[in-house]
């Protein structure tokens, strides 16, 4: 009698266990597939500016949207490489807080940097 009471809270424990491990592993794989936009937190007015990308759909078009300081929006067309990688320069022209955000073809947000630009 005792064994099978410990035989079936130890098979509910381990089922207890199972179902946490595949959800912490899908959350590890959705965390993973995220794509990812950085750069320099801090450019010189008038001084090129590299951002870097990881984690996007390889050989997908992406567009880099600009808001420049003054409130003006541009935007900058791109290739993923087949690795999922991209690279952005920009030459700030003037001070102030910059936003990049990468979207998709639909124009989704995938990801997004701030940057001030200073003298």
């Amino acid at each position: 009698m005792k064994i099978s009471l410990i035989r079936q809270r130890l098979t509910a424990q381990l089922k207890s266990a199972a179902v946490l491990m595949s959800g912490l592993l899908l959350c590890a794989v959705a965390f993973a597939a995220q794509p990812f936009f950085s750069g320099p937190s801090v450019a010189k007015i008038a001084t090129e500016t590299t951002f870097s990308g990881s984690g996007f759909t390889p050989n997908a078009a992406v567009t880099i949207m600009v808001k420049a300081p003054n409130g003006q929006a541009s935007g900058h067309s791109a290739v993923v490489a087949a690795d999922g990688s991209f690279s952005y320069r920009i030459t700030p022209q003037s001070g102030g807080a910059y936003t990049l955000t990468v979207t998709d073809s639909s124009g989704k947000a995938l990801a997004s940097a701030v940057f001030a630009a200073l003298p």
